[in-house]
């Protein structure tokens, strides 16, 4: 069926597209809650229409969504942070100035991600049993912390185990075994 353009859109003829266009933006502007009593009241129609949508248009809809993630980046961001960690993207824009763009830990910068050619992003540390934010943690340090189940204990016990096999100043990579270092060592 074809759409008969009317010369003056006032009379709102019917098969005019531009008329019926002007019609439905008026009657939805007089109509605001429509919309959402509709949804409301018809949630598994919806549903139903949105699933059949998708399955029959599933190229469209992943090429939209993925551009709508490309341009709310900081929003999808902020909602997660939100809703993880209870802070929202400029407190962790804050936090990240304050710690200079580095690990709380370790004071490195993140390496830069070849795919996307700019840093890494830091991960937020948090107390898991009251939830507080503590800092701003790189890949590694942040996995040290997950792996040691946030024991303070384990993590000092770690540290005292690598300073006692730290290697001397007279290896020279000749030597395989912890024991045979302590030969060296005695050795005159």
């Amino acid at each position: 069926m074809s759409f008969r353009i009317c010369p003056d859109h006032t009379s709102f003829a019917s098969r005019c597209k531009m008329c019926k266009s002007i019609y439905n933006q008026q009657w939805r502007q007089n109509n605001p809650d429509y919309r959402k009593n509709y949804r409301r009241t018809n949630p598994e129609k919806l549903s139903a229409q949105d699933m059949a949508y998708r399955s029959k248009n599933l190229e469209k809809v992943h090429i939209r969504n993925k551009r709508w993630q490309v341009r709310n980046i900081d929003k999808i961001r902020n909602s997660s942070l939100r809703n993880r960690y209870n802070i929202t993207l400029p407190m962790y824009n804050e936090m990240l100035s304050k710690q200079d763009n580095r690990c709380k830990i370790c004071n490195i910068l993140p390496d830069l991600d070849s795919k996307f050619k700019q840093h890494r992003i830091l991960h937020v540390d948090h107390d898991h049993a009251t939830n507080i934010v503590r800092g701003l943690l790189c890949n590694n340090c942040n996995h040290m912390l997950g792996a040691a189940k946030d024991n303070s204990a384990i993590l000092r016990s770690a540290a005292t185990y690598i300073d006692l096999h730290v290697r001397p100043p007279c290896y020279n990579g000749e030597v395989e075994r912890w024991e045979d270092i302590d030969m060296i060592i005695d050795s005159p």
